[in-house]
């Protein structure tokens, strides 16, 4: 893989965006710490950098990094790639507060000295726009796979570590998704994680609870921990945060356990019929003839067979009255005038035999009328089950979430001394 400084490309896409500057905006939104590439600009220069054929390079980054020399940035000034423009954040070092040594790890290292101000700016304007809810969710399962799974770590360095840990993974996809500024990005995850606290241990609480439903030891082990109420460390007495509702109701792992695992199984039931419920109406909607179904389409297709069935019936009975006095009749001029009406009424027969014939071609074949009713009584079997898996949550909800609360109001505790 070439590095972005190395591509023999450089000069061609800094050219690019110096003879379009015309659709830069170098005072974005009116402030002069913010540039926008528009979206027409964009295109041109990723256009050009995905053509690229001769070379193994990261296309994002030579993009960012052209952007930085043509456009003459700091290191830590921020640039996003977003679907319609290119963004360009000025890293004012003069809105930062230096630290000093004895102030790391209090608040006054908050936000690692950025202005608030600036952090509520690039909040509202570009992550809550671009990033999804999903952003927190990934979070919340990052630090539990690594630190709870994987690592397996105890009540006594969770207690302690646990905000430092989930800040960390929120500046590496902040950087990951945006740029690598991690000065700016300590600052803006403590900031957005301040803001998103209470989701995020929402989701690490349903996570927890999930995993105590297919049996982590583990987890079920760390969970015991606050049904402790006492614990002596280094022969100091602390008394851990209690499980427990704001009505007073208190749960432990085993009574808890049967209301999580029938919500969280019914959720994941749910979850299961929505998505076979989906996968069957595509396959449903695949054998739909325009905008009628097969049994539709099929009703419509007999309605015309009988009506020309009765057409074809009428008409015969009228030619075979003719034909029956055609062979009685004397008159010249009446068998004449008989034999115009049977000649029309052979025509008209014939044209409607040959309606019926094209008609069969476009007959439902008997196979696709079956899969179509199969797969219309499965559709209709999820549905009911779908409706019996809704109520049983219901029913469930509110002592999940009482047992959800009570964890998530743990999970932000600390023990105390007594």
């Amino acid at each position: 893989m070439i590095e972005p400084k190395n591509s023999k490309y450089v000069d061609s896409i800094i050219t690019l965006l110096e003879e379009n500057e015309a659709l830069i905006d170098f005072t974005h939104h009116g402030k002069e710490d913010q540039i926008a590439i528009s979206k027409e600009l964009k295109e041109k220069v990723h256009n050009f950098a995905v053509s690229i054929q001769d070379e193994k390079i990261d296309t994002k980054e030579l993009i960012r990094y052209c952007v930085r020399e043509a456009l003459e940035l700091e290191k830590s000034d921020i640039v996003i790639i977003k679907q319609d423009s290119i963004f360009i954040k000025i890293f004012d070092h003069t809105k930062k507060r230096q630290i000093a040594p004895n102030e790391v790890g209090t608040v006054a290292s908050r936000y690692n000295g950025i202005d608030e101000g600036e952090l509520l700016s690039f909040y509202k304007e570009y992550f809550v726009q671009d990033t999804p809810k999903e952003f927190f969710v990934l979070i919340s399962k990052l630090f539990v796979q690594k630190h709870l799974i994987d690592e397996q770590i105890d009540n006594y360095y969770y207690e302690k570590y646990v905000f430092s840990y989930i800040q960390k993974i929120i500046v590496g996809q902040l950087e990951e998704i945006y740029d690598h500024n991690q000065e700016f990005f300590i600052g803006f995850a403590g900031f957005i994680f301040r803001k998103h606290f209470k989701e995020v241990f929402s989701n690490i609480a349903d996570l927890i609870l999930s995993e105590i439903v297919i049996g982590n030891k583990y987890m079920v082990e760390f969970l015991k921990y606050y049904s402790l109420d006492i614990v002596i460390i280094n022969g100091q007495k602390y008394k851990v945060p209690p499980l427990q509702t704001e009505d007073g109701l208190k749960w432990n792992v085993v009574s808890l356990h049967s209301v999580v695992k029938v919500y969280i199984n019914t959720l994941q039931n749910i979850e299961e019929l929505n998505k076979g419920m989906e996968n069957l109406e595509e396959d449903i909607l695949a054998l739909y003839i325009g905008e009628l179904s097969p049994l539709e389409y099929h009703e419509v297709f007999l309605r015309e067979k009988k009506k020309l069935n009765d057409m074809i019936e009428i008409n015969q009975k009228k030619l075979n009255r003719i034909y029956d006095s055609y062979e009685i009749e004397q008159n010249e001029e009446k068998l004449f005038k008989m034999k115009s009406e049977i000649d029309r009424l052979k025509r008209t027969i014939d044209i409607l035999r040959d309606k019926k014939i094209k008609l069969a071609s476009k007959a439902v074949k008997k196979e696709v009328l079956k899969n179509y009713m199969e797969l219309e009584k499965e559709f209709e079997k999820m549905q009911r089950e779908f409706k019996r898996e809704q109520k049983i949550l219901v029913q469930n909800k509110d002592a999940y979430l009482s047992i959800k609360g009570a964890l998530t109001k743990v999970l932000v505790s600390k023990k105390k001394r007594v």
